[in-house]
């Protein structure tokens, strides 16, 4: 027969595995190229909100992509899978330039969102306007 302490880490164990499964990650999840809420800006100002990962099996990571994929722009989405954080240059052929396509990877609610440029900037042209002025 179990002793009690055993009895007690087997609930233990149970309850983690039963909330680890509740409570997922939550990630914004979007493609520029078919709305506009997913642009740097409107996620930023709050056009859409981060989401439950339910669709993706046993998702831990949200990802920003920046690319070409159906048109240049953001996705924002849920993985089961780190799939780092890295920068290539891409050109297609016909095309005049060379496009700088992203991904960044992170473990957190809401972390897939823009990035802190924008609020950085903001911050920057209101202090060079009160020292200016």
């Amino acid at each position: 027969m179990p002793s009690f302490s055993l009895k007690f880490l087997l609930v233990i164990y149970c309850f983690s595995n039963v909330f680890e499964l509740v409570y997922g990650i939550k990630c914004y999840q979007c493609s520029a190229a078919k709305s506009l809420d997913c642009s740097d800006m409107m996620v930023h100002m709050d056009g859409i909100q981060p989401h439950e990962c339910d669709s993706v099996f046993e998702a831990e990571y949200c990802v920003k992509s920046t690319s070409l994929d159906d048109g240049i722009g953001s996705k924002r989405f849920c993985s089961s899978i780190d799939l780092g954080n890295y920068c290539n240059y891409v050109k297609q052929p016909g095309d005049l330039i060379t496009y700088r396509s992203c991904v960044f990877t992170c473990s957190s609610d809401g972390c897939n969102s823009s990035s802190n440029h924008i609020q950085n900037l903001h911050f920057f042209i209101l202090l060079l306007f009160c020292l200016l002025f």
